[in-house]
């Protein structure tokens, strides 16, 4: 029976019978865009695009046309050749290349067109200027005097300040005036021809640095300290006029150790360690001077070191809570 049906089939189509298992399947159909065997390095097909064909016109790329700049200089031709560099030492003398208005030892300072720095800065908004090589030697200390008058001849003061090289007697009282010793009276000193002779002059501080403070606030903060005279002292050391003695002091001492001079710091009490004098110089030792108290008798010197009670604290002051050692 099928074999009938299959006869009746070739018969009804044409003459020429084709095996449908053999006949290639119809070509896939490719959206327009989608050609991935195309690689995008060959031109456009008209007949992918959907536009019809006259309304399909690229246009002509013009990158022939701009001129193409090497990043290279010259590199289109040869390649720039450095010159050799000459051969220099420490002597040899070769023209600087920086501007003929800088300044040798502060270059930074110079004028300068590229400087962040204008050349109108404020002191305070520039660098410190540093000094010539000369200026620039190994820094020294200043070294600073101390001493108590007690009931000594005037005479015999200024023989025993002449071998130390001293050029000024800063008094540091804050009353410069003595019943026991009235040669060291302020109106004495400050008109004594001893001290002309002896080519020494007489400076008192004692507006600022004078000892005898009372009721100071801060004393709670050096509370190792136990004479009360100092307690209060160590509180006025804190305060813009004390700092401010203090700066006239050091401006003092530095002027005159450029000369090669001394500076005497003069009080009463004969002892160091019970005057308020040990205080200042805990303070300028503090700021890596160099205090000597002298005695009475010639060039008998004893070098400040710090009180055991006393530090620097982190805020600059000098604070006395540092507590004793119980021995």
């Amino acid at each position: 029976m099928a074999y009938k049906i299959e006869k009746r089939r070739r018969s009804s189509s044409s003459s020429e019978y084709v095996d449908p298992r053999r006949v290639a399947p119809p070509p896939k159909l490719i959206r327009h865009g989608y050609n991935t065997r195309k690689s995008r390095s060959q031109s456009p097909d008209l007949t992918d695009s959907p536009h019809p064909k006259s309304d399909y016109s690229p246009t002509t790329s013009n990158l022939a046309k701009i001129a193409q700049v090497s990043p290279i200089i010259k590199a289109e031709t040869e390649s720039p050749v450095l010159e050799a560099f000459p051969e220099f030492d420490i002597s040899s003398s070769f023209p600087s290349q920086m501007s003929v208005d800088v300044d040798s030892i502060n270059p930074f300072e110079s004028p300068d067109p590229d400087s962040p720095m204008p050349q109108n800065a404020t002191e305070s908004e520039s660098s410190i200027k540093l000094g010539s090589d000369v200026e620039l030697t190994a820094f020294h200390p200043p070294e600073v005097l101390c001493i108590g008058h007690s009931t000594l001849p005037f005479f015999s003061l200024t023989e025993l300040l002449k071998p130390m090289d001293v050029s000024h007697i800063v008094d540091i009282r804050s009353r410069p005036v003595s019943n026991v010793s009235p040669q060291f009276n302020f109106a004495k000193l400050h008109s004594s021809w001893h001290l002309m002779i002896a080519d020494m002059q007489y400076v008192w501080l004692g507006e600022s640095l004078g000892g005898r403070r009372e009721n100071m606030e801060g004393v709670m903060r050096h509370r190792e300290m136990l004479v009360p005279d100092l307690k209060n002292y160590a509180a006025y050391m804190t305060t813009p006029e004390f700092k401010a003695g203090l700066a006239q002091l050091k401006e003092l001492v530095i002027e005159q150790a450029k000369k090669k001079r001394r500076v005497v710091i003069m009080c009463e009490e004969a002892v160091h360690w019970r005057c308020h004098r040990r205080m200042i110089a805990d303070r300028l030792v503090a700021d890596n001077y160099i205090v000597k108290h002298m005695g009475l008798k010639a060039k008998e010197c004893v070098e400040h070191v710090m009180w055991n009670i006393a530090r620097l604290a982190l805020d600059g002051e000098v604070v006395y809570d540092v507590p004793r050692l119980v021995n």
